[in-house]
């Protein structure tokens, strides 16, 4: 979560050896030579949850939609792309107005993508 949205902990320490597990230099990086800067999606994306698609071809990120409500005919979830988990774009919405669910009008918050036997499936509070 904090690399994505720039938990102000997320490089707490100068010491590499003993930064927390939350910072991109402690993480295994495969081998790639990435650096980073937080947030990596400079606007307001609280409660990212991120999943890494079947194909292999990239991650997707979904996170919540502050001040989204049925009644003020906006968009919630919005969903991000990424091929490398640092370079974020904007691909779509769980929600757009025209598919908020009936019996939804607002106060939705921290989704989760799931890959449940081939399909994705959205799950949210």
């Amino acid at each position: 979560q904090s690399i994505i949205t720039g938990t102000k902990n997320a490089n707490c320490c100068e010491n590499t050896k003993s930064k927390s597990a939350r910072s991109f230099e402690a993480a295994d990086t495969f081998g790639w030579s990435v650096s980073y800067t937080n947030p990596l999606i400079p606007s307001n994306t609280p409660d990212p949850g991120v999943t890494k698609l079947a194909d292999g071809s990239g991650w997707v990120a979904v996170v919540t939609s502050d001040y989204a409500s049925k009644s003020g005919n906006s968009s919630a979830f919005p969903m991000y792309f990424s091929t490398d988990l640092v370079s974020w774009q904007l691909r779509s919405w769980v929600f757009t107005p025209d598919t908020w669910p009936s019996w939804a009008e607002d106060s939705m918050w921290a989704p989760e993508l799931h890959n449940v036997n081939g399909r994705y499936i959205v799950y949210f509070t």
